[in-house]
């Protein structure tokens, strides 16, 4: 059954649908292509390793801790950096560069102030760490 959106038709339908059918295989797509490129970047690595005496198991399980290691490194990164850039640009806003007073035709805000929501962040830096740690 296709689903056809109409005009005036309530928006946030479209986001989970796009964010369901479209967003999400793309990041898992990314994610995928990065572990397999570092799996073919690495094999001498891997061959290495096999040679040493070294089991498949025990090889998947260096990788896996490597992989931990920087996912936390990179939350401890977040908290330290992110969560204060964060803060402190909702509370000055980033300058656009223009004043209030020149004409551009187009109505321009001399700050804008970023709006983070627990939700929004919370699943993009889930995202960003996942791929930060296959890279």
């Amino acid at each position: 059954m296709q689903r056809v959106f109409k005009r005036g038709e309530n928006k946030s339908v479209r986001s989970k649908t796009s964010k369901l059918f479209i967003r999400r295989p793309l990041a898992l797509l990314a994610i995928f292509d990065t572990q397999v490129l570092s799996v073919f970047r690495r094999q001498r690595e891997i061959r290495t390793y096999v040679a040493l005496g070294m089991t498949r198991k025990q090889v998947v399980g260096i990788f896996t801790v490597e992989g931990a290691m920087y996912s936390i490194s990179a939350a401890v990164v977040v908290v330290i950096i992110g969560v204060p850039l964060f803060i402190w640009l909702a509370n000055i806003g980033v300058s656009m560069g223009v004043n209030a007073d020149q004409d551009f035709g187009l109505v321009i805000a001399e700050r804008i102030f970023p709006a983070f929501g627990a939700g929004l962040v919370r699943h993009k830096e889930i995202l960003r760490l996942i791929q930060h740690q296959n890279s």
